[in-house]
């Protein structure tokens, strides 16, 4: 059976949107740890940022791409000589597989609640700065946005049922079964996209700082 061409289009643009999500995420979270870094006082850990800066944002993203592809994900060994974290995590030659949880009312009560502390978290940091500005007071946001991010998910995991399983990935015959897979294609994308953007969030950091 073949595809239309619509659901190859769809798909592509579901992909995109997914990298893209997940690119945004990882880079943003790397670029500001490395722009905070730039700036530090210890000389070893700003030169290290600064060449990490210099070094991968002069590299092309295509042959990024590549190198994590061809040299780093495809030598990596056999499902059975997997690399194993915990024993719940395997990276091999054909992907990253990881447990995965099970879509029940719990699962989406949690995944609800880190919403309602993210726009909390927005709303509080709104309030504060307006605050700063007509009074001149500082209110410290990032201890309860902390709390929220900790707190809600364990109110919601029992408001939800108490119920929450995970399906995990299991060794059978030449292949993992169970949980979720990340194929080498979409980590070989997630890297370079992460590493080489991240550099340029960095700069943005630093210069804003």
């Amino acid at each position: 059976e073949e595809d239309t061409h619509g659901r190859v289009f769809m798909v592509g643009l579901l992909n995109t949107i997914i990298i893209a999500f997940v690119g945004i995420v990882l880079a943003t979270m790397v670029g500001l740890v490395i722009g905070v870094l730039r700036l530090s006082n210890n000389w070893l850990i700003a030169k290290l940022a600064k060449a990490y800066v210099d070094f991968f944002r002069n590299i092309p993203l295509l042959l990024q791409i590549l190198f994590w592809y061809n040299v780093v994900l495809r030598a990596m060994p056999s499902p059975k000589q997997s690399y194993s974290f915990f024993d719940t995590i395997f990276i091999n030659n054909r992907g990253l597989y990881f447990p995965l949880p099970e879509y029940n009312a719990t699962f989406f009560t949690m995944l609800a609640s880190l919403f309602i502390a993210l726009f909390a978290s927005i709303t509080l940091n709104t309030w504060a700065n307006r605050r700063k500005e007509a009074t001149g007071e500082d209110v410290t946001v990032f201890p309860f946005a902390i709390g929220m991010f900790i707190f809600f998910p364990i109110l919601a995991y029992f408001i939800g049922g108490a119920h929450l399983n995970f399906s995990f990935p299991e060794l059978r015959g030449f292949n993992f079964k169970g949980g979720k897979t990340l194929s080498p294609e979409f980590l070989a994308l997630t890297f370079a996209l992460t590493i080489y953007t991240a550099t340029f969030i960095a700069e943005a950091v630093r210069s804003g700082i």
